[in-house]
């Protein structure tokens, strides 16, 4: 019957298990850790995804003063986060200590959004200088940028239960999430690569008869646009009116990344077809 009782008192401990900003108990309370400095941490949060949501080079087009006014908002909350981290690090200790900043999940996500933030920050100044393109495949890292909105939700994450037992939800869902992203990459591989080895580059497009290769526009092309074969024998022929030409002189933003000619661009047709094509005329 003791040892009963003593089961129940362990499990009867409750507490809101939730991902905070804080410190263990023994912990000093430091300027970090004041609610105050935590509410402007998730309104630098917001602003982050704000600022994010801005920066596009068509926004940029329309209102110019929003280049300056996104790059000063991204230069300060960046500061405040760096100096969230540096300060977390120093109370807490980089890899030793009680509670180490690298071995905690929620500080390693907020590092590698301090590193995203300062990338970004790079990135745009390059833009603003003219060093990189508009449409650069160096802008793709600020893709991760909106995940800083877990940030700002994950105080609402609150759970009446014990660790032990939120943990074991946790390792389940892993557990299952991880297995459902494993066969979602190989199918992706694997059918990148048969598209590689069976298809190739697609880059035969109908166009009219009267299409000057150096004066091609998006208007020379078939509605809807269709590939074609450049043997009259075999594969799919242009109607009437129109011929086959191979548009190896055109760049895939201007004539689209479909294809199979490398795994990437391979990838990307596969998801194409996966998620029924319907977005990308978006």
């Amino acid at each position: 019957m003791l040892g009963r009782k003593q089961s129940i008192k362990g499990e009867s401990v409750l507490a809101d298990y939730g991902p905070e900003e804080s410190l263990n108990e023994s912990a000093d309370i430091e300027w970090v850790n004041k609610l105050w400095v935590r509410r402007l941490m998730r309104l630098c949060a917001l602003v982050s995804l704000t600022s994010v949501s801005l920066n596009t080079p068509k926004t940029f087009e329309r209102y110019p003063m929003l280049q300056y006014i996104t790059l000063c908002s991204d230069i300060v909350v960046t500061l405040l986060f760096t100096s969230e981290m540096i300060a977390k690090i120093h109370i807490r200790g980089l890899i030793k200590g009680e509670a180490p900043y690298l071995k905690d999940h929620w500080c390693q996500f907020d590092a590698s959004m301090v590193s995203f933030l300062w990338v970004s920050v790079v990135l745009h100044i390059f833009e603003m200088l003219a060093i990189v393109p508009k449409f650069h495949y160096f802008t793709i890292l600020r893709a991760p940028r909106p995940l800083i909105m877990i940030r700002f939700l994950r105080v609402f994450l609150k759970f009446s239960m014990p660790k032990s037992r939120i943990n074991q939800i946790f390792k389940r869902s892993s557990q299952q999430i991880y297995n459902v992203t494993l066969f979602f990459l190989f199918f992706m591989s694997l059918y990148g690569l048969l598209g590689v080895q069976f298809f190739g580059e697609l880059k035969n497009h109908c166009v009219l008869n009267t299409t000057d290769p150096e004066g091609l526009t998006i208007n020379s092309l078939a509605i809807p646009d269709t590939f074609c074969s450049m043997d009259p024998d075999s594969g799919y022929q242009c109607p009437t009116g129109m011929k086959c030409m191979k548009m190896h002189f055109l760049t895939n933003y201007v004539q689209g990344f479909t294809g199979f000619e490398d795994i990437a661009t391979s990838i990307f047709t596969v998801y194409q077809a996966a998620s029924q094509e319907g977005w990308v005329f978006i």
